[in-house]
């Protein structure tokens, strides 16, 4: 089929509407209401071919990557691999796997199969870090120095490679992220083989000592930032936004009036904290930034058009890419603005977005851990429910490359590289020292 191929230059605001970059499947979403035993029964051979074909079908037709690169040799490997060991009869949980395996060979952080569903008790109720290819155990937020060996019998480096597998890799970041996210969801566990008994599971730890940990509804998370309602306050002359999700509502119009009358008053010291921050609506870091008197950097964005994304969201154009150009470059504000971004691993999606427009648009530093995502990357995804599975997909639909497109690296390093846990007092220090 012949695909349409058009380029577009639009005003710096109907791009910034343009660009949302969709969440995958963050923590506290809502998940399909199922039982326990909702992936544990087979599919017949037909049931698999069936659900096989939605998926490929969606993914090709979609995607962009199949009409902007050149080489896909890597991904027809995949996709070969693929339909072999998708012709005969299997659990669900199987075909979960298999499925992962395929849709992370493009390697999109964006393009991935839902793990948090079907689950009455989907997570491990254990506070844990990953650090340096280890797991320790974390005890009221604080990380000790006893590691997690096993896991109902499996080791925890068998898993990691499982995890590897079933989740895609943009860069360093997110192997961190997924090893340490996907650790205590239970379907991923019992695919790796773990053993399980009236949902308690037995964890071996590095000091010899052995306990039994339940499952249950809500993930316990370790750390302290990134979780609750977006915010802002004072830390001595600095202005912090806690943005924890990029979100354009009520609560982002009250931070954007508290910062307007900061800046009135004298304030040239601002701190985003986007650590945890899972993306969103970018409309949010755009407004955000123009309050201080900036405007976002050059972009491009390539959508393709497909009569799924017209399903999903309503466009008049059917087939083919079109890439929309801005033709404007990022201000400083008339007076000097000094801004810091804190990031880390589960710094995603738009919330990336933003410091990749701090970098390439020199607004300010990054100060943390990179991102789990690629600063050019792929994103707004749709969202597909499988027929006889159920299993949901979500898959990309467009790319955004980053104002700076001449560097290529994949990953986005801070000015200031630390842990995330020591980002908050690391950017309180740096802008103490500014004038």
């Amino acid at each position: 089929m012949q695909q349409n191929v058009k380029v577009k230059y639009l005003k710096k605001t109907s791009v910034i509407i343009l660009i949302m970059l969709l969440i995958v499947y963050p923590s506290g979403c809502s998940v399909q209401k199922e039982t326990d035993s909702s992936l544990k029964h087979n599919l017949t051979k037909t049931q698999v071919q069936e659900d096989r074909k939605q998926v490929i079908e969606y993914l090709e037709n979609v995607h962009p990557f199949f009409l902007l690169e050149k080489d896909q040799e890597k991904y027809k490997v995949a996709k070969e691999k693929y339909m072999k060991a998708t012709k005969r009869a299997m659990p669900i949980t199987e075909f979960q796997k298999i499925t992962s395996i395929y849709l992370s060979s493009l390697n999109d952080g964006h393009t991935t199969l839902n793990w948090e569903t079907g689950e009455e008790f989907p997570f491990l109720q254990i506070e844990s870090s990953y650090e340096d290819g280890k797991t320790y155990l974390c005890e009221n937020g604080k990380k000790t120095d006893i590691c997690i060996e096993k896991i109902g019998g499996i080791s925890v480096q068998d898993i990691y490679q499982n995890i590897d597998l079933i989740r895609p890799k943009e860069n360093q970041s997110a192997i961190a992220k997924n090893r340490e996210r996907f650790l205590v969801i239970k379907s991923v566990l019992a695919n790796c083989g773990v053993e399980m008994k009236d949902n308690n599971v037995q964890i071996l730890f590095s000091d010899g000592k052995e306990k039994q940990y339940s499952f249950g509804k809500k993930r316990l998370e370790t750390m302290s930032y990134g979780m609750g309602e977006n915010n802002c306050y004072k830390e001595g002359d600095i202005f912090v936004v806690d943005l924890n999700l990029c979100v354009v509502d009520t609560k982002l119009d009250f931070i954007l009036s508290e910062l307007e009358r900061a800046l009135n008053t004298g304030c040239h010291k601002v701190m985003i904290d986007v650590r945890g921050n899972p993306g969103g609506d970018s409309n949010a870091c755009s407004l955000l930034l123009n309050e201080l008197g900036m405007s976002v950097p050059d972009m491009t964005m390539i959508c393709r058009y497909s009569s799924f994304a017209t399903e999903q969201r309503g466009y008049v154009e059917k087939e083919g890419l079109v890439t929309y150009k801005e033709s404007t470059e990022a201000e400083e504000p008339g007076n000097p603005i000094e801004l810091v971004v804190l990031s880390d691993k589960y710094t995603f999606s738009s919330a990336t977005l933003l410091c990749t427009w701090i970098r390439d648009g020199n607004l300010g530093k990054i100060i943390g851990e990179p991102s789990s995502n690629q600063p050019s990357a792929y994103g707004d995804i749709l969202v597909f429910t499988l027929k006889n599975s159920k299993l949901e997909i979500g898959i990309s639909h467009k790319k955004f490359i980053r104002p700076d497109q001449y560097k290529k690296e994949n990953v986005l390093i801070p000015n200031i590289e630390t842990s995330a846990e020591a980002a908050y007092q690391q950017g309180v220090e740096y802008l103490k020292l500014r004038e």
